[in-house]
Order: C-alpha cells, then structure tokens, then sequence
C-alpha cells in the first residue's frame, strides 16, 4: 500500500470519528473530588457541547425549566463556541453560583433533537449536636441515649451495637427506639432498661441522609457513644480457692482480675489463722488486674493467699492456694473417632480434672494385629513412630484432645498409645488402643455390580427364551400327529 493511500485512510477515518462527534451532545465528566457529592454553597460550572452552529444549547434542570442565561440568577447559563473540525460549535456552560440541596437530580443539555443527561448530588454534610459521647449509670436502672445530627437533607438516625441494627424488635423488654423533634431537628433516642454490667460497651449512632429525587445521592456518618454501667466487682469464675501448680524454688505469679465499674482496686493478704497480713502495693502490679509474685518453697506450698477487689459498689475475694507441682496424669482414654485410608482421627482424654500443666503429648503408632495384646511396654513399642505435639493444654479442666495420624498404610492395624509431659516429668503410657485403616475404593469395584447383574439378566432372559421354544416345537410335533 502507498503512503498517499495511508494518508487518504486515516484523513477519512478521521473526518468520520469527527463526523460522529459533532452530531452529538457532550457533557464534561463531573469531578466531585474525595466524595462523591457536591457541598452546598459553593460554585459549580459544567460544560456542554452541542451539535453544530446552527442548533441552539440548553441545559433543563430536574423540575423540568429551561435554565436561563441571565447571570443575575443563581443557576443561569452562558454561551460560548468551542472549535470542531469544520467550524466553531456552541457550547452552554451551566452555572451554579450557590450549590443548594434542591440542585440534586438529573439535568439535561440539549441541542436539537438530540441531548443528554447528567446526575448532580448536593448535601449539607451532617454534624452532631448536642450529642454526648460518654455516659454513666447505675446498675438496675434504665438510660436514654440521645443523639441527634444537623444537616440537609434531614438525617435519619439509627442505632447499632456490634455492628448490628437496635429495632424495636431486636429485643422489646430491653431496648426502646423513640424520636423527638428539636429546634435544631429530629433527636435519636435510644432507652435500655435494666441496666446490667452486658450493657457497658460502644453504641453507634448512625445519621443517614437520602434524597428521594436521587437514590444514589446519600450520605452516612456515624458516632460512637460509650455506655459505662457501674456494678460491683466480680470474678468470672465462682470465688471458690483458686490451685495454682509451682515447681519448687521457682517464682509463682497469682493473677487476680475482677470485672467492675468503676474498675476495682486490689489489695493482697497472707492468710496466717485467725488473722490477716497485707502486702504492700509495692509487691502487687495493678493494672486492669494485680500479680503477686511468690516463691514456691516448702513453706509456700498449702498457705493460702487473699485478693480483695472492691470500688464505691462493692468488694469480693478470692482465695489462692499454691501447691507442689507434679507430673501429668496418665490419659484415661485413646478414643478412635474416624478411620481413613491413610489416616486415624483420635481423641486423647482425662476422665479426671487436670491437676498439672501439659506441656508436650506424645503419640507412638505401630503396625500390629487386630488380635495382638500388646501390654504397652518399651519393648512392643522398639519400633513404633513418634509424634509430638506441643501445643500446651491449660489446666483445671476436664481435658481431651484431638489429633490426627497420616500417611499410614492402607488396610493395616494399628497399635497406639499415648502420654503428657511438663517441666516436672512425663505421664505413664496410656492403655494400648488398636484401629485399622479403611480399603481404598477403586473404580473396578464401583463397576462390578451392575455387571453382575447384567449377567444375571442375560441368563434368565436366556433360559426363559429357550423354555418357550421348546414348548412350541412340542405342541407342532402333537398337532402333526392329530392331523
């Protein structure tokens, strides 16, 4: 192809793409920033091209007006020419000299028979007023929350916890959702009744603003308001005596901790018989919780140690007792719960509280006979694979424990036994539990049945076709004879 052919191509491709350009409106993309509204108040142009010189430019606005050119007005238009290839194309700037709420909708610029349309979204952005963000009651009474937010269009309020909506319905007897018109608009309120210590936490209040003339054009904000229920303190387990494990010579820390509101103070006491010993502050830490530091010595091991934590509510307590740590149990059960192909789900068990803490668990696996009777010693299990799991279990607790064996040999027995360790020694072995490991399905077995029973359809069909001639050759040969 020549190059005066390229250059004819591309001046009519283009004349073409132009051509199509100028019998069309163009409006100039709206930039609304870092939101994706206009605020009110402030000056907004948007241009529009029309289609050629001889047809007229008009913006129309969401009620339907011709928008005029007269620059007195707020919203008014100005005329100017915007070159195209062939000549110069009118083009009507739309101005807003003063954004206003009741600017939201969609105009229109048209030029001719031909226009076309624009959204336009105008808020007043809420702000909240007169609105607390921090507040104290008693226990057993109820609280109105209140919140209310000032902007345009009017906003909704809603409240939520946790991320969820509070309704009416959400839960009747504690919650009441109620709304008040003010001089500075209408109020949020939010009533709990019954204050409890579930009550304290964060509620969200939630101003919404919608225009109904335009969907898309909407606003949210929200507003964190902190309920603080005072109560007396109290521990989350029952105040019965507290057993901590301590390794002789080693340092022991008693962890107090109480829920309460105002948050309780702490004070430590030695329990000596008839009377009590205070620590000094110095030896606890108080923080949200207080630690006292012991040694563990002979002396230490059954003494008991009190917390009292208390505030303007109340005051409870709670007793200590350290004593000598000891090994793990040995596990009451090795639980078989799922058989695989190549795997063994099992669960490891103490049928008894956990008295010492577990640091390490370790499993030993072996090929064996379902009718072995392996009595768990050192030399039936010479050979057996080792896995160790140290994910530590916390104490005083009825205990299990999942874990699971893999890449075993299909179809194979197996012999397994089971014991915990800590920083003191190791469990005895557990009782000796045997599983086995399941057949790998194949297709050939999946396939065999319905052949069988094809077969054996065959067969019938076969011996049942055979019977009928038979019986017709039988009953010819006696009507020859007759004949």
């Amino acid at each position: 192809m020549k190059l005066h052919h390229i250059i004819l191509i591309y001046f009519c491709t283009s004349v073409i793409v132009e051509s199509s350009k100028d019998h069309d409106v163009m409006i100039e993309p709206i930039d609304y920033g870092s939101v994706s509204y206009f605020t009110t108040g402030v000056k907004k142009s948007i241009i529009c091209r029309g289609v050629n010189k001889n047809q007229k430019v008009e913006w129309v606005d969401p009620s339907g007006k011709v928008v005029p050119r007269q620059g007195t007005k707020r919203v008014y238009g100005q005329e100017h020419f915007v070159p195209s290839l062939k000549s110069r194309v009118p083009a009507l700037v739309l101005t807003l000299s003063r954004t206003t709420v009741s600017d939201t909708g969609i105009w229109t610029c048209r030029s001719g028979n031909v226009h076309r349309e624009v959204s336009i979204c105008v808020i007043d952005p809420a702000e909240f007023v007169s609105t607390s963000t921090e507040i104290t009651a008693d226990r057993g009474r109820s609280i109105t929350l209140s919140c209310q937010a000032k902007g345009d269009p009017e906003p909704r309020i809603v409240w939520y916890r946790n991320g969820d909506v509070i309704t009416d319905q959400t839960n009747p007897t504690k919650y009441k959702i109620m709304r008040k018109f003010s001089h500075e608009g209408f109020e949020g309120l939010l009533t709990i009744v019954a204050l409890n210590s579930q009550d304290s936490g964060v509620y969200t209040c939630g101003s919404i603003q919608e225009n109904p003339i335009l969907p898309e054009c909407a606003l949210n904000k929200n507003l964190n308001v902190t309920l603080h229920v005072n109560y007396p303190p109290f521990f989350e387990v029952e105040n019965e005596t507290a057993l901590v494990p301590g390794m002789e010579n080693k340092s022991v820390d008693l962890v107090c901790s109480a829920n309460g509101y105002p948050a309780p103070k702490y004070r430590w006491f030695k329990d000596i018989g008839n009377m009590l010993s205070e620590y000094p502050k110095d030896d606890t830490q108080n923080d949200d919780k207080s630690v006292l530091t012991i040694t563990a010595t002979e002396f230490t091991f059954g003494q008991r140690y009190i917390c009292r934590a208390s505030n303007m509510y109340g005051t409870v307590e709670k007793t200590f007792e350290i004593y000598k740590m000891g090994p793990p149990e040995k596990p009451s059960d090795v639980i078989i719960e799922n058989a695989a192909e190549d795997n063994l789900g099992i669960k490891i068990t103490w049928n008894d509280l956990v008295k010492f803490p577990i640091d390490e668990i370790n499993i030993q696996y072996k090929e064996c006979a379902e009718g072995d009777e392996l009595k768990g010693s050192e030399f039936d299990f010479r050979d057996a694979e080792t896995m160790t799991i140290n994910d530590v279990i916390s104490d005083k607790v009825p205990q299990s424990f999942d874990s699971v064996l893999k890449d075993l040999r299909q179809e194979a027995a197996y012999c397994i036994r089971v014991r915990a360790s800590n920083e003191v020694g190791v469990s005895p072995w557990s009782e000796v539990a045997v599983a086995s490991t399941t057949k790998s399905e194949s297709l050939e077995d999946h396939k065999s049945e319905p052949i069988v029973s094809i077969q054996s359809n065959t067969f019938f069909y076969g011996i049942f076709f055979g019977c009928g001639i038979g019986i017709v050759a039988v009953a010819y040969m006696f009507a020859i004879r007759l004949v």
